[in-house]
């Protein structure tokens, strides 16, 4: 990382978009100066007639980062807080509840459920995001997961023998130190409220911590539901960032 906001393209977003997406990294503690953004807002008067869509994720504390933004054309779409914890405690599992990797055959129903549970998403929090888009996009992320192409699990949840849950893991190594993130994690709407949600983070728990692996989650501040799951299961906030995009060069919005 420079002391410049740098530009990255993202490929696999920009597919699903069908114009350029691209990630901004911020300097973490760097002055919201021209020095810095300078390359950034350049960048964007440059091709302000061509669509494009950018997202940035700045640190909660770095409020001169967010206001610099802003007057670029961002917009705070989202509150991203990420949660840890360590340890091997967990609940047991609930009753009917079966846990276990997905099989192939159960592909086409998780990514159907994938495509209509979420609502708090960056994605689709954002007034601008076009119709259908979100929903797009998070078919997508779980595809991927379910063809191997992206993390390590692909865990199902089964009540009376159906999907009632998924929950996608990741894992990293960081310093020499293991840790397992949820990459995303989903409940069929008629399922909510019997125990799909804590099951599959406790599954997640026990197996993280049999690896001794420091356990991570992100979620939205926006998604109160998804907070109060992972801190009765024990994990503690680490992290906020503001999460901002601006589409550029495209009038963007639901209609």
């Amino acid at each position: 990382m420079t002391d410049l906001a740098q530009i990255q393209d993202d490929a696999w977003l920009s597919d699903l978009f069908g114009y350029p997406v691209y990630r901004v990294e911020m300097p973490a503690r760097a002055p919201a100066n021209e020095d810095v953004l300078g390359p950034l807002r350049r960048r964007l008067e440059e091709m302000s007639d061509e669509p494009a869509f950018y997202y940035v994720k700045v640190s909660s504390s770095s409020v001169a980062q967010v206001e610099a933004c802003a007057a670029m054309g961002f917009n705070v779409v989202d509150t991203s807080v990420t949660l840890e914890r360590t340890g091997a405690s967990a609940a047991g599992q609930s009753p009917g509840l079966e846990i276990r990797e997905s099989l192939p055959e159960e592909e086409t129903p998780i990514l159907d459920m994938a495509e209509h549970v979420f609502t708090f998403s960056r994605f689709h929090l954002d007034p601008r995001m076009p119709a259908g888009l979100a929903d797009k996009i998070k078919r997508a992320w779980v595809r991927e997961c379910a063809r191997g192409m992206r993390g390590e699990h692909l865990w199902v949840a089964l009540l009376e023998g159906r999907p009632a849950g998924f929950l996608a893991c990741l894992k990293k190594n960081e310093d020499g130190r293991a840790v397992w993130i949820i990459d995303l994690m989903g409940v069929d709407r008629t399922r909510r409220g019997l125990g799909v949600g804590r099951g599959l983070v406790d599954h997640f728990i026990r197996e993280g911590a049999g690896h001794r692996a420091l356990l991570r989650v992100g979620t939205q501040a926006a998604n109160i539901p998804s907070l109060r799951l992972y801190q009765r299961c024990g994990f503690l906030v680490s992290d906020t960032q503001y999460v901002l995009h601006a589409h550029v060069g495209q009038p963007g919005g639901r209609p």
